[in-house]
């Protein structure tokens, strides 16, 4: 096919339809496309879902035609919404349900190279966590939680799949939260928002952290897997063999489990974004990685100027060089 023939080539008119998966439902959509296609020719009827292992699956259904008929192609859509009105779901349906938003993110991710690389580490997490909630019970699990970035996103990530394979439970997520010599009052103020809104049981611990794991350990024995947002360029991750792995024999025993790994800075903030979820207000003025007061300022990559004089900083989001996400937290 030459470039003319395909400059050509008339672009389909297509629309999307969103659901959630029920009982019976691609047996009921199955008829109505059958009626579908014999009232409207040039039609085409795809059938989507499965975007992730969670539960609760998004459905997509597109109808397309090569007829350029648009009145024709606009019957046909409010034939099929008059059908499913009852079953359709709105964008704000979807942004209410955590598990079909994630769905919907993945399925729009587009075919390249760099859409393709998220969606394999976005299952990858996926498939970590689903592995330790098969392995282990809820009260051997906790997540270690500080109120950054990266933890933030792995506790949005252990609550997705906590809702897939227990969707009626009421059991809170058990978090390990460390305290810092001086903390920001952002940081804390954040910490508990998210706790209120994840379903968090906080055991909080001040001392320094080999010394709070162990007295972890003396108070919850059991204990194990700790889910964690350490990815690999982090100063600990780059020491680990594995994001799934045990500490080090001098150090309590316990399964540490990364499920962002290997997510890049920018992916990180992409799917936060992406999926609304609420982070520390920090990262709004400046700051791109998060610790005690002493050791953390605002990252000089961010410094927003006008005229050559510095008017305030832009969102940790926008640093262009994620090499430079941690050159904030020199002691100055």
């Amino acid at each position: 096919m030459t470039a003319k023939e395909r400059n050509d080539k008339p672009v389909p008119l297509s629309r999307k339809f969103y659901f959630q998966s029920q009982p019976n439902f691609i047996e009921k959509i199955s008829k109505l496309k059958i009626n579908l296609l014999q009232s409207f020719s040039n039609l085409s009827f795809c059938i989507q879902s499965n975007f992730s292992p969670l539960s609760d699956h998004l459905i997509i259904v597109t109808l397309e035609s090569l007829d350029q008929n648009i009145s024709c192609f606009d019957d046909a859509c409010s034939y099929f919404c008059e059908n499913t009105k009852d079953l359709i779901l709105s964008r704000k349906n979807i942004l209410s349900n955590d598990i079909l938003n994630m769905e919907y993110f993945l399925s729009n991710l587009e075919t390249n190279e760099t859409d393709e690389k998220l969606r394999m580490k976005i299952l990858k997490s996926f498939e970590d966590i689903f592995s330790i909630l098969e392995t282990y019970t809820l009260p051997q699990i906790i997540i270690s939680f500080n109120g950054g970035k990266d933890c933030t996103l792995a506790l949005h990530l252990l609550s997705l799949c906590l809702k897939s394979k227990y969707p009626f439970s009421k059991s809170p997520i058990h978090a390990f939260i460390h305290k810092t010599t001086e903390e920001f009052s952002e940081i804390e103020a954040f910490i508990n928002k998210i706790c209120d809104m994840y379903n968090i049981k906080k055991s909080v611990y001040n001392l320094p952290m080999k010394e709070s794991l162990t007295q972890l350990k003396i108070d919850f024995p059991n204990i194990f897997p700790i889910i964690m947002g350490t990815r690999r360029m982090d100063p600990t991750g780059k020491y680990m063999k594995s994001n799934i792995c045990e500490t080090d024999n001098d150090w309590p025993k316990l399964l540490r489990v990364c499920p962002i790994f290997d997510w890049d800075y920018h992916e990180v903030w992409r799917v936060i974004k992406a999926l609304n979820i609420p982070y520390c207000s920090l990262y709004d003025e400046g700051y791109t990685s998060l610790g005690g007061k002493e050791s953390t300022h605002r990252n000089e990559e961010l410094i927003k100027k006008e005229n050559g004089n510095v008017v305030g900083y832009f969102p940790a989001y926008k640093l262009k060089n994620s090499e430079f996400e941690r050159t904030s937290r020199r002691k100055l």
